[in-house]
């Protein structure tokens, strides 16, 4: 069974993965219990409503990987604000834990072959 990210949010079980609107649940690669599920769909959970709901249409577009890459330069990646790194870096698989900055930056820059 799929499901759809109909509220965004991080999930505090996938080392703070940052899942969007639109995003199927759960990421490629990833396995998540019934009961976090059930959490999700139900609203038990931090934000107290669903943030994901049940899709039979096996059209629904994919996770977003390297958000829009191509739009951003290494300089974007430079001047930008901090949680915005962050968010960009965990959608790429950069992990952002106990990590200054300009870590993330270097790391993400690397990737992204910019």
């Amino acid at each position: 069974m799929q499901y759809e990210v109909i509220r965004y949010f991080t999930d505090a079980q996938d080392n703070e993965h940052a899942y969007r609107e639109g995003d199927i649940f759960p990421r490629e690669g990833h396995t998540v219990s019934n009961a976090r599920i059930s959490d999700l769909l139900s609203g038990n959970n931090f934000q107290r409503v669903p943030l994901i709901k049940r899709v039979t249409n096996t059209s629904v577009k994919k996770e977003k990987k390297v958000e829009e890459a191509k739009e951003y330069t290494a300089e974007d990646i430079m001047k930008m604000p901090y949680m915005k790194l962050k968010s960009l870096a965990r959608q790429n698989d950069v992990d952002v834990k106990d990590r200054e900055a300009v870590d993330i930056r270097n790391e993400l820059i690397e990737k992204l072959g910019l």
